[in-house]
């Protein structure tokens, strides 16, 4: 008897196994388009470098007229404006232009025999298309609508010092511009102002 209750007992359990344990359930499942958007990058491209040469902002008399091959002197304040036009996209997209001379950012200053000639840079928008200057100097192009066409003037002031003041005996160059390079960097839209 003992055989025949293991015998039931075993074929139970396999009898509730296989009913419960061994069956496929059925579960539903159902989806649809959720209408999401993709996720692009943006863009930044320059073209079109190019560099006018040297105007005189004083003396006043000469203002907007063109260094000559003579050169400047003390009491000159000259500029070169070069530009680049930028096109870009993007939500935070802020941008400068540098300018360097053979891959040397331009200096603040230079000397000239004895004297320290100082040298400025500005960026500027010539050509906004809806882009806009940001409180330090950058160039926001969130907004643009089309190509932006930015200016880096570069100003050269040779201060008019006290007499007796030894002149050079050699004519020097200052900034030589026939070797920049224009480089339109993005800014980390986390530090712009």
């Amino acid at each position: 008897m003992k055989r025949l209750t293991k015998a039931a007992l075993g074929a139970g359990a396999a009898v509730l196994l296989l009913a419960g344990g061994g069956a496929t359930g059925a579960f539903w499942v159902a989806s649809g388009n959720a209408g999401g958007q993709s996720l692009v990058s943006g863009t930044l491209s320059a073209s079109g470098y190019s560099c006018n040469g040297w105007t005189y902002t004083t003396p006043t008399a000469d203002a907007g007229n063109a260094v000559t091959s003579a050169g400047i002197v003390p009491g000159d304040t000259v500029q070169a404006v070069c530009s680049v036009t930028v096109t870009g996209s993007g939500d935070h997209l802020d941008v400068e232009a540098e300018i360097t001379v053979n891959g040397t950012v331009v200096p603040s200053s230079a000397t000239v025999g004895s004297d320290t000639v100082t040298i400025s840079t500005a960026n500027a928008i010539t050509t906004a298309n809806g882009a806009t200057a940001n409180s330090d100097g950058s160039i926001n192009m969130s907004a643009s609508t089309g190509p932006v066409t930015l200016s880096v003037t570069v100003t050269v002031a040779y201060p008019y010092g006290s007499a007796g003041d030894a002149g050079p005996t050699t004519s020097a160059t200052v900034v030589d511009l026939s070797t920049a390079a224009i480089t339109v960097t993005q800014l980390d839209p986390s530090t712009v102002s």
